[in-house]
């Protein structure tokens, strides 16, 4: 082989190795696999973080009942309502504790009251006070003013009676509404001065009973009514001075009204008075009498029935 011919062989080899090296030095920046790592970065980002997304709920999940655990609730019935030997809840924290222990203080009536029976000074006080029926369980004595406010009570004494002493009296008050009823029991006063008064504006209904007043001296007076007076039945009765005065008190417009449907009245000078209201403004007292009996014990000097009708400002011509 010539010397030329080799030498072009050569450089052919050279010339063809040196363009393979370019060609790999060329390819090396877009080399597939260079790609194909670059492109597996987000991949790996996301496969590190993907556990970590569903994670972090359940973790949440798992704090917030712990968080919203009302621990000191728990603790709170556990330590205001302790249990007692038996097991039954008690103290603050009891629900029927705390309500039994409201009634207890708001209640403010005697044991005697209960079950609408009245047997003290302070029952029948406290049932005066109160709208409802009352029965009277037995006898007792009263040393203090009673006064009727509530506007609708009833009160039967059956066969017990109720003493007032020591200047007590019993107020029908204005606005309030008193029935009383019985068979021989009732009310007695032993001083005296007035037994019970009916305020204007008040009412009084008498449908059986005894009422009297038993000091036999003057001023002994059962009934003063300057307001609205019936009695239906019972008796009611005095010794020296008047069973029953009605007057109309003319610092009120009301009209007084006393009406006599049955039962006995009897007095011991006057069994029944009435005076008007003064001024010649009579009408404004008013006597309804349609049945029982009115009647005075002192025979020959006594009025059953009575009026000022000899002069004065109370002077009444309404009977």
């Amino acid at each position: 082989m010539s010397k030329k011919r080799m030498l072009a062989l050569v450089l052919a080899a050279v010339l063809s190795l040196s363009s393979a090296t370019v060609a790999l030095a060329d390819g090396e920046s877009t080399d597939p696999v260079t790609e194909t790592t670059t492109t597996s970065e987000p991949a790996d980002e996301t496969s590190t973080d993907a556990p970590a997304e569903p994670q972090q709920p359940v973790e949440e999940e798992n704090k917030t009942p712990e968080s919203e655990e009302p621990a000191t609730e728990e603790k709170d019935p556990e330590e205001q309502a302790p249990a007692d030997d038996n097991g039954a809840v008690t103290g603050a924290g009891d629900a029927s504790a705390i309500s039994a222990a409201t009634n207890a203080v708001t209640l403010d009536e005697p044991a005697e009251l209960a079950g609408g029976n009245i047997s003290s000074a302070d029952a029948l006080k406290t049932a005066l006070a109160t709208d409802g029926s009352y029965i009277v369980t037995s006898g007792f004595t009263v040393t203090e003013d009673l006064t009727a406010t509530a506007s609708d009570i009833t009160i039967d004494f059956g066969s017990q009676t109720v003493t007032l002493s020591s200047g007590a009296t019993l107020t029908v008050n204005n606005g309030a509404g008193l029935v009383l009823t019985g068979t021989e029991g009732g009310i007695t006063k032993t001083d005296a001065d007035n037994m019970i008064t009916v305020n204007n504006g008040g009412s009084l209904e008498i449908n059986g009973g005894v009422y009297e007043n038993t000091a036999n001296a003057s001023g002994d007076r059962v009934i003063i009514n300057y307001g609205t007076l019936t009695v239906n039945d019972g008796t009611i009765s005095c010794g020296y001075d008047q069973a029953i005065h009605t007057q109309h008190n003319n610092e009120f417009s009301r009209v007084t009204e006393c009406t006599i449907n049955g039962g006995t009245v009897s007095g011991g000078g006057w069994g029944l008075v009435v005076f008007g209201a003064g001024n010649f403004q009579n009408d404004e007292s008013i006597l309804t009498v349609t049945g029982g009996t009115i009647k005075a014990a002192h025979a020959e000097a006594g009025q059953a029935l009575s009026t000022n009708a000899s002069g004065g400002i109370y002077s009444g011509f309404t009977i």
